[in-house]
């Protein structure tokens, strides 16, 4: 009978033990939050422990990510169509900063970049006000 309680102790000692470790790639960093504050910063690459009743970690990519904005077609002054594309980049610079500050940060980035995409493709190719001075730099 004893031989079972501490077969199950040891069961689930080692679950809690394999809960508690996280291994971060490269471009990977963690922001673990230790009942509910921000410890520590971001933490990362590598093995990192913490305790999975009381931590909680969060992964935050730090790689290049693209998102394409909708074409937009218009027509110029002298009746010629074009189409404008557009990518837009973006890194994640602050770990603790894009986790705390920012909800979800890919839908954020999305409807930013679609409401920036709302602007008229004309007014990205009109000419720039003349004031009448030029300017040498």
């Amino acid at each position: 009978m004893i031989a079972y309680v501490i077969a199950a102790i040891l069961l689930v000692a080692l679950i809690v033990l394999a809960m508690s470790v996280r291994i971060l790639k490269q471009y990977e960093r963690a922001v673990m939050f230790h009942l509910g504050k921000v410890r520590d910063g971001a933490r990362g690459p590598g093995v990192i422990f913490f305790a999975p009743l009381i931590n909680q970690v969060h992964r935050v990519s730090l790689r290049i990510v693209t998102m394409p904005i909708q074409s937009q077609g218009i027509i110029t002054s002298d009746n010629v169509s074009i189409d404008v594309s557009a990518v837009a980049y973006y890194r994640v610079a602050d770990p603790v900063r894009s986790v705390v500050a920012i909800q979800e940060l890919g839908a954020f980035l999305k409807r930013e970049t679609l409401a920036a995409g709302d602007l008229p493709a004309a007014s990205a190719l009109a000419p720039a006000p003349s004031n009448g001075s030029t300017s040498t730099a």
